[in-house]
């Protein structure tokens, strides 16, 4: 990336001195402006990061994340995201019944 930058920017400088244009001449600013433009289309091909389906087929890679107990493990998808919501849900129903129990004895 440094070095395409680099060559732009000599491009730009290059154009500059070849055609004789001067500190107060508009067309310089024009010229770095094309320049930018130029390296921002170079870029370009780094969008594609950008979308996590085409990440995910660029590189190979899986989302990861911390659990509660600070392991590192693989992102949980949407359904099992829900099975655990389902999971706690009981969970919580199954408490309030063993609290239920115990306060009446």
């Amino acid at each position: 990336d440094v070095l395409k930058t680099l060559v732009v920017v000599a491009g730009a400088v290059a154009v500059i001195f070849v055609n004789g244009y001067r500190a107060q001449d508009w067309i310089i600013w024009e010229v770095f402006e094309l320049a930018r433009e130029v390296q921002s289309l170079l870029s370009f091909p780094f969008i594609l990061f950008a979308n996590a389906t085409l990440l995910r087929l660029l590189t190979g890679t899986i989302a990861t994340g911390y659990d509660v107990s600070g392991i590192l493990c693989q992102q949980l998808t949407p359904a099992q995201l829900q099975m655990l919501d389902k999971m706690a849900g009981k969970n919580a129903k199954a408490n309030g019944a063993n609290r239920a129990e115990g306060s009446a004895s």
